[in-house]
């Protein structure tokens, strides 16, 4: 203890006051003693602490301050009152306690949160504008760096872990759907595609192929595809022909509906009944615009 035996022994014989043993006779006039510490400087006063603890920090101040002795005694009322204290709040206690201990606890500025490298995780798995806003939330709620640091790095991990397995779900699908959709002929049919796509685009859209992975223009493709099969068209994609399937438009199959639209009483005869001869008209036309798009195939 500071203010244990040996340092009253110290501080009295500094003072030149005659100090008595238990048991001694004789008085210690200690407004003497007070008056007379209360003139040393921070050397002096420096003096009568045991060297053993004359270079803690906490007592550096006590030592540069104007008046030592004072401040030696403002500092040790200060811990004492401290003693037993909780330095913590408590769960019911007011916001302004909390928001003093946040303040103690966070740092200065938000940019001193270091965000962790998740394990197995790209450099860019959390871009950085995301990484400011997190700091920027954690600086708000009064988070300490390292509070910060052991609970994003798990958490970080768990959201990684979850899209990476999603990931590989989606990767394992498309392959699984690549090869019973095209087979051995799948690197054939996507250069083939490519090409394909670049020789029907307008110079202006041509860039949008450079923003297409394997993946986008596999659905084009497996789209082609599909479509080829059910209109039995030609299949560029593919470089061969597919038979006509049930149901499939042909142009003989529009020119039997064009014959049988136009031998419609109502699209021969515009005044019996207007709006009957309208829409064998419309009807007429559509079927006419369907062969045309089918020529330009």
């Amino acid at each position: 203890m500071i203010f244990g035996k040996t340092l009253w022994h110290w501080l009295t014989a500094f003072a030149g006051i005659q100090y008595f043993a238990e048991g001694g006779g004789g008085t210690i006039d200690v407004g003497t003693i007070s008056q007379q510490l209360s003139t040393l400087n921070g050397e002096q006063f420096q003096q009568l602490i045991p060297e053993t603890i004359r270079g803690e920090a906490y007592l550096k101040d006590v030592f540069a301050a104007e008046k030592p002795w004072e401040a030696f005694n403002n500092k040790f009322h200060g811990a004492q009152k401290m003693i037993g204290r909780d330095p913590f709040p408590k769960a019911d206690s007011p916001d302004d306690k909390w928001d003093e201990f946040f303040r103690k606890i966070r740092p200065e500025t938000d940019d001193k949160y270091g965000f962790p490298k998740i394990e197995g995780a790209p450099d860019d798995f959390m871009p950085a504008e995301f990484q400011a806003e997190v700091r920027k939330m954690a600086h708000a709620a009064g988070l300490a760096p390292k509070q910060f640091e052991r609970f994003l790095t798990p958490f970080l991990s768990k959201v990684y872990g979850a899209e990476k397995a999603d990931k590989d779900a989606a990767d394992a699908l498309f392959e699984k759907t690549m090869n019973e959709t095209f087979g051995a002929e799948r690197e054939n049919v996507m250069k083939v595609a490519k090409e394909v796509l670049a020789s029907n685009l307008d110079e202006k859209q041509k860039h949008l192929l450079n923003m297409m992975d394997e993946k986008g223009i596999a659905i084009v493709s497996a789209l082609a595809s599909s479509l080829f099969k059910k209109f039995g068209q030609e299949d560029a994609f593919r470089g061969g022909a597919g038979a006509p399937g049930a149901g499939a438009v042909t142009m003989q199959s529009l020119t039997n509906e064009l014959r049988t639209a136009m031998s419609d009483p109502a699209y021969a005869n515009p005044f019996k009944d207007k709006i009957a001869h309208e829409n064998a008209v419309r009807k007429v036309e559509a079927i006419k615009e369907k062969m045309a798009k089918l020529t330009q195939r």
